[in-house]
């Protein structure tokens, strides 16, 4: 979970990314995330991805086939209609799924602990945020029943809504 502030912090030029046990394609969608806007290149083993997207391109480094993700670039007319449209937009979204928020919420706190988790992820131009998501494991780290319905629908990732409102995520 500390690779991309590891990389961040040492300035790493790239971080390589192969098959080795608990990458995950989450996992390795979160890492891309925190290295979004920053010029830590990600070069990610073509096995760990099932297909590829627009942001991502082949390119041979040092013999070895890799896949580099390479970073969102939105030009200053484009960032100031998404600027404008991200909070409008999601607080729409929040209003609708308000009652799959209420629920959730609620579920998860029957198997007690908090509702919500709270992860420090780096943002653009390297600072730090607190990443809001419902919490999916119990005390012991094993996913919880609630806790695995939310992931595999990706509700656990609702509450990102409210990050998006604050301005610390688009």
């Amino acid at each position: 979970d500390g690779v991309a502030a590891l990389a961040l912090a040492g300035h790493a030029d790239a971080v390589a990314v192969g098959p080795a046990s608990g990458w995950t394609a989450v996992r390795l969608q979160h890492l891309a995330h925190d290295l979004d806007y920053s010029r830590t290149a990600l070069l990610v083993d073509r096995r760990l991805l099932r297909r590829a997207g627009p942001r991502v391109r082949v390119r041979a480094v040092n013999g070895l086939p890799l896949l580099r993700v390479d970073h969102p670039r939105l030009g200053p007319a484009a960032r100031f209609v998404k600027g404008t449209m991200d909070r409008p937009g999601a607080l729409l979204a929040l209003l609708v799924v308000a009652p799959v928020l209420v629920i959730g919420a609620t579920a998860v706190r029957r198997d007690g602990g908090p509702a919500f988790r709270r992860r420090t992820r780096i943002g653009r131009g390297g600072r730090e945020f607190s990443l809001l998501t419902f919490r999916t494991t119990g005390a012991d780290g094993t996913d919880t029943g609630i806790g695995r319905l939310l992931h595999r629908h990706c509700l656990d990732e609702l509450p990102q809504l409210f990050n998006v409102i604050g301005g610390s995520m688009a």
